[in-house]
């Protein structure tokens, strides 16, 4: 018995024999690679594809990473219109693999035909790009790369630069619609000003904890600060109501140590934890920074980043809080062991050697031969 060449689900059918996807009387233009994932999947409905079933059909005999199925996976959801918290068609087995959801039926296959009976509707996209955005392709592609890798716990830090009027801003704003539209997504964004006088040093954080506590799912945000971190919650009275708000104020303490040491509970329960690496080299050096400085307690925060950076091979961050445990060696007389724990993380870097911190881990380790 032939095996159908023609498989409907929800208003799509895809064509096997001509390769093609149809969203009612429209053909859904897909990539070769794109469409091999989706065939996949539709022909093992309901059953887990795993990844490495997937790469090895997809592409046999090729080296390639996680990350090209990645962005198929999500290039597909973006023009099915599926989304990841709530799927119709695809959805992520966490770890694993995929696994398509939607039911499929064959469709009778004739010579030459053309889509049968009445057009279906074909759901809008849920992200399109802006008429006036032209030109920004590859600096859009690069955004994604970052945050497919960031979404496998490495974590990046992108500088988008240019002269003023050039699109910074709507980049941002298309990559961050087109995000939104294809994940599970909470975005939250702070600015840095100059200021006259004295700032607020966490005034971006909390910018961006208190736009994210105002959108639509802000209650989520706000139940866990208030349980977890009552005085970051404390610097946003917006988010309370004022009776609420003046009671946690005469509750909360409002020191800087006390806000970094919730930010951490809240950082290791929420599981955001790309903040957790940095956030106790902070609390380690705000502890040598006391009155009486708790050198003991401060050390462990710095060994605590430590682990934490490198087992998210946070380069970056583990770099910091190297020169942040090599300076209290140092203090202590331990110059051979600050220089070594600090020589195997700078060796790593083959670029960016005008940074301020790599010339300051350059200029420390000059300064423990």
């Amino acid at each position: 018995m032939q095996a159908p060449q023609r498989l409907a689900f929800g208003s799509f059918y895809l064509d096997l024999r001509d390769e093609r996807l149809w969203g009612g009387p429209e053909v859904v233009r897909l990539p070769p690679k794109c469409f091999a994932v989706l065939r996949c999947l539709v022909a093992q409905a309901g059953r887990l594809v795993t990844k490495d079933a997937l790469l090895a059909t997809v592409w046999p005999e090729t080296v390639v990473s996680e990350d090209v199925l990645t962005v198929a996976i999500r290039q597909l959801r973006r023009v099915l219109g599926d989304r990841v918290r709530t799927p119709r068609f695809i959805k992520t087995v966490h770890g694993r693999g995929y696994r398509f959801i939607a039911p499929v039926s064959a469709l009778a296959s004739s010579e030459g035909s053309t889509p049968m009976g009445p057009p279906r509707p074909v759901p809008p996209p849920l992200f399109r790009r802006p008429p006036h955005f032209v030109g920004q392709d590859t600096a859009l592609a690069q955004l994604a790369q970052w945050w497919t890798t960031a979404r496998q716990d490495t974590r990046q830090v992108g500088m988008i630069v240019g002269a003023p009027g050039i699109g910074k801003t709507a980049l941002v704003v298309a990559f961050l619609a087109q995000a939104a539209a294809t994940e599970d997504v909470w975005v939250g964004h702070g600015q840095c000003i100059d200021h006259y006088g004295a700032g607020e040093a966490y005034l971006p954080v909390l910018e961006a904890l208190g736009r994210l506590g105002r959108d639509a799912e802000g209650e989520r945000l706000v139940a866990c600060l208030r349980h977890y971190a009552p005085s970051w919650l404390v610097q946003m009275p917006a988010l309370l109501p004022s009776s609420a708000w003046e009671a946690l104020q005469r509750t909360s303490g409002e020191a800087t140590p006390t806000l970094l040491a919730e930010a951490l509970t809240a950082f290791a329960t929420s599981g955001r934890g790309d903040m957790l690496a940095e956030a106790y080299r902070l609390q380690g050096t705000l502890l040598l920074r006391q009155a009486v400085p708790d050198v003991a307690q401060a050390e462990a925060c710095f060994q605590q980043a430590l682990a934490i950076a490198r087992r998210q091979q946070a380069k970056s961050w583990e770099l910091r809080v190297a020169m942040s445990l090599a300076r209290l060696w140092q203090h202590q007389g331990k110059r051979a062991e600050a220089h070594a724990l600090l020589e195997g993380i700078y060796t790593w870097f083959t670029e960016g050697f005008d940074t301020a911190d790599l010339r300051e881990a350059k200029a420390l380790l000059e300064a423990l031969v």
